[in-house]
């Protein structure tokens, strides 16, 4: 898929529909992590600086490539047959995506996830505000979700859209798109 800039042309997202994943979950993995850390690959392949870049190791913390004095900030998820990979200049950076199902237990996830708050009216609402806090929690902002959630509850996403909607709350910048199949948020935190 296309190249997605975001957030003040400080942030890349690519995702990428896989088209067979085999059954065996530990096989499913590793294609999903070979297809992201290809994604990333092509988000970089245009930057000079960044050909000889290394990728650390994400257990280590967030998940950059350093070249030359410059930092990027990488993060990757997957979801089903879906990965999608999003790559900032401007701080570290958390993306979700979440195929939307049917899922019987959403107002419970709700209420487990974020307790003393009313649960969202709908399951597109409820993927909304679960992308975005996944988002939050893999960029280390998870204490800054309540102030994206309240900004985007009034958000209507009645119909699907490939539009991606944009926002600022608690001094973080956050991005959703909902479509047909999926849900998908990035948050990042500038430095």
């Amino acid at each position: 898929m296309k190249p997605q800039l975001l957030l003040g042309q400080s942030c890349v997202v690519l995702t990428a529909k896989l088209e067979k994943e085999p059954r065996n979950r530990s096989q499913r993995r590793a294609i999903q992590s070979q297809t992201a850390r290809a994604l990333l690959a092509e988000a970089v392949q245009d930057r000079d600086e960044m050909r000889h870049a290394t990728l650390s190791d994400p257990r280590d913390g967030p998940l950059t490539y350093v070249a030359e004095n410059m930092w990027l900030w990488a993060s990757i998820t997957h979801r089903g047959g879906f990965v999608g990979v999003a790559l900032s200049e401007a701080g570290q950076v958390g993306v979700d995506l979440e195929i939307l199902q049917d899922r019987p237990n959403w107002v419970e996830l709700a209420q487990v996830a974020w307790p003393g708050r009313a649960p969202p009216k709908d399951q597109t609402r409820f993927y909304l505000l679960w992308t975005l806090w996944e988002a939050c929690v893999k960029c280390g902002a998870q204490n800054q979700f309540a102030e994206i959630a309240d900004k985007t509850a009034d958000h209507c996403v009645q119909t699907a859209t490939s539009d991606w909607v944009e926002g600022f709350a608690g001094g973080l910048r956050y991005a959703f798109c909902i479509d047909a199949q999926t849900a998908l948020a990035v948050v990042q935190r500038p430095v």
